[in-house]
Parts: structure tokens; sequence; C-alpha cells
């Protein structure tokens, strides 16, 4: 991401982030992507429209130059952070031109100038609703729609170098918010005052060393996302709702607190999260503690280029199983993260994708029982000799 006097993807990056997509493209002989999901659209271009309650589309032919639609009045925030060159309004601002009052007619004439009207258009089947898909059929009629979400997702797994540098930032405003959230739990504070204390860390370093780099994240039709630093806490009974927004409940000896942390910089979403002991913890809490913590450094020596991410989650489940856990192991012990948080990719039994190198991973074996969750989260990248754990959090048994 980049302001007009901000940093900048450098256009080599971008230009060969586009030749792969439409190499891919020819390969399954797509004339053009019409990409509308918020990701996708970023990914394509770099720009992030922070309010999302006009379309934003970007299309990209087979050959040649894409093309960026938004809504006239994010033209100059557009022009100053978008890596296409060729940026198109629809909608009346001012006195700039725009080719149609409506997104969808602006789209057609797109289409209709490069010469698409008759092609194989891929869409995000898993974005794009019924409604909209009906409407471009009958303005379309003589073209051909096709699902390229999966091509799509595919590209964006393998993360480049600019990506990656991007995923340290994040990870690097997420230790510092797992820092303030460690010192606000040893002062036993509520967990709304250690998730606040956390994003108000994250803030500070944001400010201090990333203020040209921007910390939204990406929201639906509705809405915007202004800032993508969070800090998620539970802890004692409220552990086993997950994914709750924090409350007035004051953490005590004897509980378990779970602070997750999920920090977005330039576009890009790193995870931490890390359970807590305050003071003490019973002897089968222990014992998950361990199993957990093995369980995780056998991940992290499995994941490597080549290896399927079914192996990855036998190697701790393996070590969760031989402990006597086989009746609660987790679904999965992580996923790709990215431009989104919980990306595709799983680290699963059935996932028999192969790791490459520059794939990005939340791993996170976890186990849950009556009373207790267990469970550390860190973003790793592939690397080619095997993997590169990006946060600094201990990741041991934490007691405080």
């Amino acid at each position: 991401m980049n302001t007009g006097d901000g940093p900048r993807m450098v256009k080599s990056v971008h230009d060969a982030r586009i030749l792969r997509l439409q190499k891919t493209m020819r390969a399954q002989n797509l004339d053009a992507i019409i990409a509308t999901k918020p990701q996708t659209f970023f990914y394509l271009s770099d720009f992030n429209p922070i309010i999302f309650s006009h379309p934003t589309m970007v299309v990209l032919p087979a050959d040649g130059q894409p093309t960026l639609i938004v809504w006239s009045i994010r033209f100059d925030h557009a022009h100053a952070e978008s890596m296409i060159g060729d940026i198109r309004l629809f909608g009346r601002w001012g006195d700039r031109p725009y080719l149609s009052e409506d997104p969808n007619d602006a789209l057609v004439q797109v289409i209709f100038e490069r010469g698409l009207h008759r092609g194989l258009l891929g869409i995000e089947e898993d974005h794009v609703s019924a409604k909209l898909l009906r409407l471009w059929s009958e303005i379309m009629p003589e073209a051909t729609f096709l699902d390229a979400s999966s091509l799509i997702n595919q590209a964006r797994l393998v993360k480049d170098k600019e990506e990656i540098t991007r995923l340290r930032r994040a990870t690097k405003i997420a230790d510092a918010g797992m820092l303030a959230a460690t010192e606000a739990i040893v002062e036993r504070r509520t967990e709304a005052e250690i998730a606040a204390q956390a994003e108000i860390a994250m803030r500070t370093l944001w400010c201090r060393e990333y203020p040209d780099h921007e910390t939204a994240g990406f929201a639906g039709s509705e809405g915007g996302i202004w800032s993508s630093l969070w800090c998620w806490v539970h802890s004692g009974p409220r552990l086993a709702l997950e994914s709750d927004t924090p409350k007035s409940r004051q953490v005590r000896e004897g509980d378990l607190v779970l602070p997750q942390i999920w920090a977005t910089c330039d576009g890009y979403t790193a995870e931490n999260g890390r359970t807590f002991a305050i003071g003490s913890m019973s002897e089968d809490v222990r014992r998950a503690f361990d199993v957990v913590i093995a369980a995780r450094e056998a991940a992290f020596s499995a994941i490597r280029p080549g290896v399927r991410c079914s192996n990855v989650y036998e190697a701790a489940a393996m070590v969760m199983r031989n402990a006597g856990y086989e009746r609660i192991l987790p679904g999965r012990i992580g996923h790709s993260i990215g431009l989104g948080p919980h990306e595709p990719l799983s680290l699963a039994a059935r996932e028999d994708m192969l790791l490459e190198e520059g794939i990005v991973l939340a791993v996170e074996p976890g186990l849950s029982f009556p009373g207790a969750t267990v469970r550390h989260s860190d973003t790793i990248v592939v690397t080619r000799g095997g993997n590169e754990i990006l946060t600094t959090t201990p990741r041991g048994v934490l007691i405080v």
C-alpha cells in the first residue's frame, strides 16, 4: 500500500505478478478475469479503497495491461496508489470524466473496448452474487463465464518477496501487541483492557516506524476497514467462545487466557496467538500444554517444500494421538495466511497439496476440552531449506 508520498511496490514486482497470472490464464484458455473480491483486486492493483460501499473491479486480459474500474470519488486515491495505469471511472463527481453512472455499464464498456465480449471470462464465484452473475449474463450475452476462484487462490498462495516483506512488518507489529498483552495479563487486567493495551502498542509502533504503510484491511459492500490491528482476548470459561470480542471479565488466578492478534500492514495479515496460565495450572492442563508444544515442534520440523499438508498435520496429530488425545484431535493445525487472515489452504488430514517455497502459514495445533483451550499460533514462511518462524513471541509453556 502507499499514499501519494509513501512507499510504492516496485513496478517490476507488480508486472511479474501480472505476467505469471496471465500465463496461467492462457493455459486455461481464459480471455480475461473480472476481479471483484477486495483481496483480489488489491493483489492485482495494490489499491485498497478503504470504504467498500461502491464496487471496485479489475479487468485483467490474458494479454495486455489490466484496467482498474473505480467510483469517481476514489480517482485521486487510486491514481496515487494503484500500480495499474489504466483507471476508468463510474459515477458523477465534479468534472471528472466517467464512463457511466452505473458500474456494470462501465464494466461492459471496458469489456467491449478490449474485444472481450465474446470471450471466456473468469469470475470469482465465491464472491460474485447470483444476482450480479445474472445481470452480467444479460448485458454481455455473448460472453461465457467460468469460475476462476481456484486459479486466483493458487496465484495468491505463493508469496513473492514484496509480499513477504510486508508480512515481516505485520509480524513485527503483532509481536509488539502480544508483548503489551502479556504485560496487561501480568497485571491481571480485564479482557477489554488487555486487548486495548495490545492495540495501543501496535498503533504506537505503526506510528513510530511505519506511518506511511496502511494498516487497513478489507470489508464487504456495506462497510469499510480503517484499521486492522486487532487483539481478541478470552479467559477462563469464555475460552470456549473462540471468536467473541473481549469483554469486562477480569483474569484471575487459575485462569487460562488466550489473546489472539491479527495485524495487517500494507494489505497483509500476520497472526500471533498465545495461551497463558495465570499463576498455576492443573496437572491435566499442564500435560496438554506440554503435548501442544511438542506437536508444534513436530509440525515446524515437517514444514518444507515438497511436503504434503496432510503430512504436516499428521506429524502434529501423531504427537497428540500418542499422548492419548485421539478423541479431541483438532480438525486442522493451521492455514495459509496473507491478504486474508484465513486463506483457503489448510494443514489438515485430507489436504494433499504440496508446500512450496513462499507459502505463508499460521501454524496453530491446539487441544480443547471442558474448561481449557491450549493453543499457540505463529506466522511462518516456507523457505528453500525448510521454514522461518516470523513471529518472535516465546513459544513454550507460558505461566504468568
